[in-house]
């Protein structure tokens, strides 16, 4: 069985194989979400950035539910089109702060 560092480096030659399609619209970056360990998988900031989106989706979809023009006009504050959104943090974490008491209330 190959050993910790031989897998690692492995795994790193494979990812390096990966390209890119030129059509792609959406913003470039390393698309492994995981790294090998010897008996568990290492989570990236990607991976942790993947789940606070997936969270911000399930909340968003709560609150269509309940009150889809709000809704929908938190989504504009933040996102316009995959070319197009804010990228202040600040304001991000003000928008999910509206989102949390839209839903609380």
């Amino acid at each position: 069985m190959p050993s910790t560092i031989e897998r690692s480096i492995q795994f790193t030659e494979d990812a390096c194989d990966y390209f890119e399609i030129p059509a792609n619209i959406l913003p470039v970056g390393d698309h492994i979400i995981f790294y090998p360990g010897e008996n568990e998988a290492f989570f990236c900031t990607r991976s942790e950035a993947q789940r606070i989106g997936l969270e911000d989706l399930f909340l968003l979809s709560l609150l269509k539910k309940k009150d889809k023009p709000v809704a929908e006009k938190l989504i504009e504050m933040l996102f316009r089109d995959y070319q197009d959104y804010e990228k202040d943090v600040s304001k991000y974490r003000e928008v999910k702060e509206l989102l949390l008491k839209s839903l609380s209330c």
